[in-house]
Formats: structure tokens, sequence, C-alpha cells
């Protein structure tokens, strides 16, 4: 007698991206909360030092724009992710060794050569800066429990994306393929919790 062959394991297509995330919205708009409140008054900081970038790319001044986006690299990737973000998923060490490494490529690396006002790049760096909190607000979300830039990775992720599209410099390309990753697995991360806005108002 002939057995029809059955599938030792589930068909990978039936999964979606929810099954892949072990906690909820409510989980880690908490620990973000937390996060936020821990190292206050830091996240005005962060805001402060993205209001002198903008400064900084309106007067082209590349060296200041790098240290700080640096900074804010290597901050997130420690505090953010493997010290807080890794309670909640286990792949959040891979995430800030890799924000880590992105900040040490911008110092190393780094992008020469002037500043261009291209809009589409002026555009990226105002909303990870002004607009990425605002919209926050108007999502229903309490400020700064959104993430403000500097201290959220989202924000410094679109801001450094912005930067790439406003330097002459062929670099510029190596170093937004980490920001704009994280992106892709920011936007996931928000499908997958049934929270389309999390995508842009929250640092995930």
């Amino acid at each position: 007698r002939r057995c029809s062959a059955r599938p030792a394991m589930p068909d990978l297509l039936s999964y979606s991206i929810a099954d892949f995330i072990l906690f909820s919205p409510e989980i880690y708009a908490r620990m973000l909360q937390r996060y936020q409140q821990d190292i206050m008054p830091l996240p005005w900081v962060g805001f402060a030092a993205g209001l002198a970038m903008m400064w900084m790319v309106h007067r082209r001044r590349m060296h200041g724009t790098i240290l700080i986006l640096a900074a804010c690299w290597a901050w997130v990737g420690w505090a953010f992710h493997i010290e807080r973000y890794t309670q909640l998923n286990w792949a959040a060490l891979y995430f800030g060794w890799a924000f880590m490494l992105q900040a040490v490529l911008m110092v190393i690396t780094g992008v020469r050569g002037d500043l261009k006002r291209w809009m589409p790049g002026i555009v990226l760096i105002g909303l990870a800066v002004i607009a990425h909190p605002l919209i926050g607000l108007f999502t229903g979300h309490a400020w700064p429990s959104t993430g403000l830039f500097g201290t959220a990775p989202d924000p410094v992720a679109v801001a450094t994306l912005g930067l790439s599209l406003t330097t002459r410099d062929w670099r510029r390309w190596a170093l937004a393929i980490i920001p704009a990753l994280w992106c892709v697995i920011s936007v996931l991360t928000a499908f997958g919790l049934a929270q389309p806005a999390l995508a842009i108002t929250t640092g995930t």
C-alpha cells in the first residue's frame, strides 16, 4: 500500500512576518519609553545635535556632520540595541554591532568633498530630525517617547540616507547600505506587529 508523502514541516510560505516576532507592540512601546526616560536628558541633546547638523548641512560643513552622525550610530548601537532591545529580540545584538560598524566606517572612510543642496536629501534630514517626532504626536504617541534623533535608530538611519544624497562623493553609496537595510528591517517589524505607524513613529 502506497502512502502519500507529507511534508515534514509546514510550507515556509505559510509563515508571516508576525510569526518571527516574539513581542507585542505594547511591550516594545514600554521598552522604548523606559529607554527614553532612563537616558534623559540625552534625547533632547540628540535633538539639539540634529538641529546643529541641519545647520552644518546648510553651511556645507561635512566634517562636523559626519562626526555627529557617527556618534549617534555608536550610541544607538550600544545603548539601544545591545543594552535594551536584545531583551526582546535576540537579533538586536547583531543590529547593535552593525550600527557600531557604521559609526566606524563613517569616521574612517567618511565622505569627502562639498555638500550639495539637493532637495530630496534635505527633505530626508528634515524628516528625521523634525518631522519624525511630530508624526508621533499626530498619531497619538507621547513626545519624546516616540524617539528623537540621536537616540532612536530610525531617525539616525534616515538622516544618514539624506546625507548620502547631498554629497558628490561616490563613497556615499557604500555608507548608505546599513542605513537602507535598517529601514527595511524597521518597516518589516512594524508591519509584523500589525502597527504600520511604528515604522515612522518609533525607533523600531
